[in-house]
């Protein structure tokens, strides 16, 4: 994952942490910030985020102090009694929700248009969320595109789910709709066999 995907999951683990202990620091803290975005963390604030299990990237020579209030500001969602974090990692993927058949992507793969899907398999950018992979897991969040190219999947498994880079052009197998279960032999308790 680039640099800022990787701030991004630091600071959503620790507001994680911070909405189960502190939920009215954390509103608090957002309502704080709202109207400057532009500013660094405070000192106050940044110990309490890690506390609560924030760790410094390594990086130097990059103002990841002001990016982590622009993080914090489209993570946490204060608009309701209860506070959600939207748990969203990279940015939007361009095209989304556009797919291809076999044929169309005959034709456009040379241009690394990546949004090939079928009844069993689907290229990274073309999974919807609810679709179950071949191994049993569901998507639980559209794809979004890393800072370094790759697609981001979030899949089930893990209290959030569980967040993976992959290559734009692999393609994941999907199990089909009238097929509940992976087929005979396919899976050895939680292994692939």
């Amino acid at each position: 994952m680039g640099l800022y995907v990787e701030l991004q999951g630091r600071v959503i683990k620790a507001l994680f942490n911070l909405v189960k202990t502190e939920p009215d620091y954390l509103r608090g803290m957002v309502k704080g910030y709202r109207g400057f975005p532009f500013v660094g963390l405070s000192e106050g604030d940044y110990r309490k985020m890690r506390h609560h299990g924030f760790r410094e990237p390594s990086f130097k020579d990059w103002p990841w102090c002001t990016e982590m209030v622009k993080i914090i500001l489209e993570q946490v969602d204060d608009s309701g009694t209860e506070i959600v974090i939207r748990n969203q990692l990279g940015m939007r993927l361009l095209g989304y929700g556009t797919t291809q058949t076999s044929e169309e992507h005959e034709k456009t793969a040379s241009l690394g248009i990546c949004f090939l899907r079928t009844p069993v398999v689907a290229q990274p950018g073309a999974l919807k969320v609810g679709d179950t992979l071949a191994t049993g897991e569901r998507i639980l969040s559209e794809p979004r595109c890393s800072d370094d190219g790759q697609i981001l999947i979030h899949f089930s498994g893990g209290v959030h789910g569980t967040w993976l880079p992959v290559p734009a052009r692999i393609p994941i197998s999907l199990r089909p709709v009238e097929n509940d279960a992976p087929p005979e032999g396919y899976m050895n308790g939680s292994c692939l066999a």
